[in-house]
């Protein structure tokens, strides 16, 4: 019998990721451009960046950028920011870093402990939040 596959799942094994893998937080995967992104947030926010990129806003976008964690002097562990880029500030091009989270996702104990160890280390992460949509949504009665 023949393996069968929808569009997403071979965009999915197409991008080298695994086709069944769920997210704990109940994120679904997307593909943009070959990059396989482990939110629709994520990917929407990349697409953003994309128009910003063409008209100018910014430069030097780079994804899944890893920063070494360290303290006093030891590499206590890695954080990867979801996007990294320059935006224009005037006349003045500023690095931003910036994290895509949801309302629940913001919540992980090791990601607001790494968020205070980047800000020790003298960078500032923005965090762009997706509102919170409940999983378990009331049906009403008719």
């Amino acid at each position: 019998m023949p393996l069968r596959l929808t569009e997403r799942q071979y965009a999915r094994l197409k991008a080298g990721l695994p086709i069944g893998k769920t997210n704990k937080f109940g994120a679904k995967g997307d593909v943009e451009d070959g990059i396989a992104f482990q939110s629709t947030f994520e990917a929407n926010y990349y697409r953003e960046l994309k128009l910003r990129l063409r008209a100018g806003d910014i430069r030097n976008l780079r994804w899944q950028v890893p920063y070494p964690l360290i303290v006093a002097g030891v590499t206590v562990a890695t954080y990867v920011a979801d996007f990294q880029f320059e935006e224009r500030v005037g006349d003045v091009w500023t690095e931003r870093i910036v994290d895509t989270k949801s309302t629940e996702t913001r919540k992980n104990r090791a990601y607001r402990l790494k968020l205070k160890i980047m800000a020790a280390m003298g960078f500032e992460v923005r965090e762009v939040v997706k509102p919170s949509t409940s999983r378990h949504r009331r049906r009403r009665r008719v």
